[in-house]
C-alpha cells in the first residue's frame, strides 16, 4: 500500500497537489471548528427570524404590526406590572439588556407619566443619532439650536392600560413600547437652555420639518420604522436591530 501511494506521489504530481489542497481546506471543518459552525447556524436562524422591511416612499406611516415585529425580535421580554419591571431594572442594565436614559445635548426628556426611561442599547444609539442629525441640520440653517423632546419610552402592560384610558392613539393591541425598542419624540415642542439653565420652548414649523428630515433619513437607511401620530403630535419610532 505504501509503495502504491509512493508511486502516485512520484508519477502523478497533479493528483497529489489536489489532495494536499483538499486536505488543507477540509480538515478544519472536522477538527476543532465545530463550535464556529454551530454558531454560524444559530446566527443564520436568528437572521431568518428577524423581520425584513424595506420602506416604500418617505411617508412616516409604518403600521403597528411592523413596529411590533421588530420590537419582539430585538427587544426584551415584556412586563405586566410596574413593580415587576422596577425590581429587575438595575439588573437588566447591569447585563446590558437595557440602558437608563437621561437628558443630554441631543435630546431632553419630558415628564414620563406612563413610561420608564429605559431603552435597549441599539434604541438609545438611534435616539442619539436622530438628535445629532437634528442638531446639525439646525446649525446648517443658522437657527438657534433646540433639543428634541422624548415623551415616552419603555412601558409595562400596566402603564399601557392606564394610558389607553386617556390617549386615543394608545393601541388596543400589543404595543412595541413594551420591549424597550421604541420611543416617542414630540413633533411640536423643542427646547433650549441658557447658560443659567433656564429653559425656553419653541414650536416653529421649521424645527418640525428638520426633525422629520432626520428621521426619514434614518428610516431610509433601514435603522428604524416610524409612525407619525398627528393627534398626539409625536413621532413613534422603533429601532430595527
Amino acid at each position: 500500500m505504501k509503495d502504491f501511494i509512493k508511486q502516485i506521489l512520484t508519477h502523478h504530481r497533479l493528483p497529489a497537489v489536489i489532495l494536499t489542497i483538499c486536505a488543507f481546506f477540509c480538515v478544519p471543518l472536522f477538527i476543532g471548528n465545530e463550535k464556529s459552525y454551530i454558531d454560524l447556524i444559530k446566527i443564520n436562524k436568528k437572521e431568518k427570524n428577524k423581520p425584513v422591511y424595506k420602506p416604500v416612499g418617505d411617508k412616516l406611516s409604518d403600521v403597528n404590526d411592523i413596529h411590533l415585529g421588530f420590537a419582539q425580535s430585538c427587544g426584551i421580554e415584556s412586563f405586566k406590572k410596574n413593580d415587576d419591571f422596577l425590581s429587575v431594572a438595575d439588573s437588566l442594565c447591569a447585563i446590558g439588556k437595557l440602558v437608563y436614559i437621561t437628558p443630554c445635548r441631543e435630546y431632553d426628556i419630558d415628564k414620563l407619566s406612563h413610561s420608564h426611561p429605559y431603552l435597549t442599547r441599539p434604541a438609545k444609539q438611534l435616539l442619539l443619532d436622530i438628535g445629532e442629525r437634528f442638531r446639525q441640520k439646525q446649525i446648517e440653517k443658522g437657527l438657534k439650536v433646540h433639543k428634541m423632546v422624548v415623551t415616552s419610552m419603555l412601558r409595562t402592560e400596566q402603564t399601557q392600560k392606564s394610558l389607553r384610558r386617556r390617549n386615543v392613539n394608545a393601541t388596543n393591541s400589543t404595543t412595541s413600547h413594551l420591549y424597550g425598542t421604541t420611543f416617542d419624540i414630540s413633533a411640536q415642542k423643542f427646547v433650549k437652555y441658557d447658560f443659567l439653565g433656564n429653559k425656553s420652548e419653541c414650536s416653529r414649523g421649521i424645527y418640525q420639518k428638520l426633525l422629520e428630515e432626520a428621521v426619514r433619513e434614518l428610516r431610509a437607511e433601514g435603522r428604524c420604522v416610524v409612525m407619525r401620530e398627528y393627534k398626539q403630535a409625536c413621532i413613534h419610532i422603533t429601532v430595527t436591530d
